[in-house]
């Protein structure tokens, strides 16, 4: 579990990244899990927005999808273990980092 401000600046992150992910679906979908396989929530934030910024686009293949689901659960279950808050308060402070 990280400290409640490494969860803000996870928050800040899943706003604010850039990354582009890899136009080659073999090496993003390689990225997207070790991103998963990491366990860091820094690293699940870069390849959340990646993915939700593609799903917009619709570029979603059915592994991005999958992995979208499985790393936006990681995200939910450590912010709100680290910022001590209930699901429903998770996805709305998740789905303003969107701007959505």
């Amino acid at each position: 579990m990280i400290p409640g401000k490494q969860a803000k600046e996870v928050l800040n992150i899943v706003k604010t990244w850039k990354g582009k992910p890899s136009s080659a679906w073999k090496a993003r979908s390689d990225a997207h899990q070790r991103a998963i396989d990491s366990g860091d929530p820094f690293e699940y934030a870069k390849a959340f927005r990646e993915l939700h910024v593609m799903e917009t686009e619709d570029a979603l293949r059915p592994q991005d999808s999958a992995h979208l689901n499985q790393i936006g659960q990681l995200l939910r279950e450590e912010l709100a273990r680290s910022l001590n808050k209930p699901a429903k308060q998770i996805e709305k402070l998740i789905s303003d980092a969107l701007g959505s």
